[in-house]
C-alpha cells in the first residue's frame, strides 16, 4: 500500500528514518549545486539543493510534521502536500526513507525494487580485495606520459591491422570447432581486461572499486566492474575511469595483432575483429555504457538519457535549457559516433554478403 494512501493527519506524526549508509557528499556537475547522494546498496542521485534540505532535515527524531516546520515555516496546505509526497513517496521509492511508526500504521520499504537496474544475475568473479591489488599494478598505465605512449601504441597497431587484415568471412569459416573455444578465451580475456581499465582508472585517482563479475545485461551476457566510487571523483576524472575500458581493451587487442603478425592465426584473426566490434556499441550515446556515461561525466549532465531520448524524438526542449559549448558537445558526440558506428556497420555487412 502506497504510504499517500494513509490519511496526511496520520502521515504528519510518524517519525521517517533515513536507512543505514546514506551518505551526502559534494559532486561536480555542470550546475555547480547538486550534491552526491550514496545509498548502502550503492546507488547515487545527483540531488538538488531543496532535496538536500529535506533530507538533512531527517534525524529520526523529528516527526513529518516537525520537520515541514524547520524547512517551510510560512508554508501553504500545497506546499505541505508536495513536502509529504516527498518524504512518504519519492524517498521511500529510492529507497532512502523507512518510516518508524507513532500512531500504529505499517509502512514497507521498496529499497530492493528501487536498487534493481538493467544488470541483473550478478556472478563476482575476483572480490573487491583482489580487484584491488591488481588495479594497484595497472594504476600505472594512466600516468600521463605512459598513457600518451600507449595510445599511440594502440592507435598505430590497429591502423596497421585495418590496412593489412582481410574481412573476417575469409578466415572465420577457416576455424577449425575446437579452434573456437580459443577464440572465446581470447575474447573473454579481452573483456576481463576492459572491466580492470574502469578499476585501474578509479584506484588510480583514489576512489573505490568493488567487484568484477560475469552477468545479464537485459538478455545480453557481459561482464561489470563495480566502480560505483567514482561518482565521488572530479568529473574529468569520472570521464577517463568511462574510458578506461575501452583504454586497456585496445591495448590488449594491439598485443593480439602483434602476435599475428609474428605468428598468423585466423582464430587469433577472429578474436581480434569480435573484440573490435565489441567496442562499436560501448562509444554508443543512446546505449547506457561507457560512451554514454563519459558523454554525461564530460557535460556535467547526471541525467543525461531523458535529453537524449528526447532527441531521438527531435525533441530539442530538453537540451535548449543548457549552455551553448555543452549543446554543441552533445550534438556532436552523438552525430560523429552515429555516422561512425552506421558507416562500420554498413561496410561489415556489405564485406560478408560479398
Amino acid at each position: 500500500m502506497s504510504s499517500l494512501s494513509t490519511p496526511r493527519e496520520g502521515l504528519l506524526h510518524v517519525v521517517p528514518h533515513l536507512f543505514l549508509g546514506i551518505e551526502l557528499s559534494p559532486f561536480d556537475s555542470s550546475s555547480n549545486k547538486s550534491t552526491l547522494l550514496t545509498s548502502e546498496s550503492g546507488r547515487n542521485w545527483a540531488i538538488a539543493p531543496a532535496l538536500v534540505e529535506i533530507i538533512r532535515a531527517i534525524d529520526g527524531h523529528r516527526n513529518t510534521q516537525q520537520i515541514i516546520e524547520v524547512i517551510a515555516p510560512h508554508r501553504s496546505l500545497a506546499i505541505e502536500l508536495r513536502l509529504i509526497e516527498i518524504i512518504w513517496n519519492d524517498l521511500v521509492d529510492m529507497g532512502i526513507v523507512v518510516g518508524c511508526d507513532e500512531v500504529g500504521l505499517q509502512y514497507s520499504s521498496k529499497q530492493e525494487s528501487a536498487s534493481r537496474s538493467a544488470l541483473s544475475l550478478r556472478i563476482p568473479l575476483f572480490p573487491p580485495r583482489c580487484v584491488l591489488a591488481i588495479s594497484k599494478v595497472f594504476q600505472y598505465l594512466y600516468i600521463p606520459a605512459i598513457a600518451w605512449v600507449l595510445v599511440v601504441f594502440a592507435i598505430s597497431t590497429q591502423i596497421y591491422w585495418g590496412i593489412h587484415s582481410t574481412w573476417p568471412s575469409t578466415y572465420a569459416t577457416r576455424i577449425a570447432g575446437g579452434r573456437w573455444l580459443a577464440v572465446l578465451l581470447l575474447v573473454g580475456i579481452a573483456y576481463l581486461f576492459h572491466e580492470f581499465g574502469h578499476t585501474s582508472a578509479c584506484t588510480r585517482f583514489g576512489g573505490k572499486c568493488g567487484a568484477i563479475g560475469f552477468g545479464i545485461y537485459w538478455v545480453y551476457p557481459v561482464f561489470f566492474a563495480d566502480v560505483t566510487g567514482a561518482w565521488k571523483l572530479p568529473r574529468m576524472q569520472r570521464a577517463i575511469v568511462d574510458l578506461g575500458g575501452i583504454y586497456f581493451q585496445c591495448l590488449c587487442v594491439s598485443l593480439l595483432i602483434i602476435w599475428n603478425y609474428l605468428k598468423p592465426s585466423y582464430a587469433v584473426s577472429m578474436a581480434i575483429f569480435i573484440s573490435n566490434a565489441s567496442l562499436l556499441p560501448n562509444l554508443y550515446p543512446f546505449l547506457k555504457m561507457d560512451g554514454y556515461w563519459f558523454l554525461s561525466d564530460i557535460t556535467g549532465i547526471p541525467n543525461l538519457m531523458s535529453i537524449l531520448e528526447n532527441l531521438i524524438r527531435f525533441d530539442l526542449s530538453g537540451i535548449r535549457c543548457y549552455r551553448a559549448r555543452l549543446q554543441s558537445i552533445i550534438y556532436g558526440y552523438c552525430l560523429l559516433t552515429s555516422v561512425f558506428i552506421s558507416n562500420i556497420a554498413i561496410a561489415l555487412f556489405i564485406g560478408f554478403i560479398s
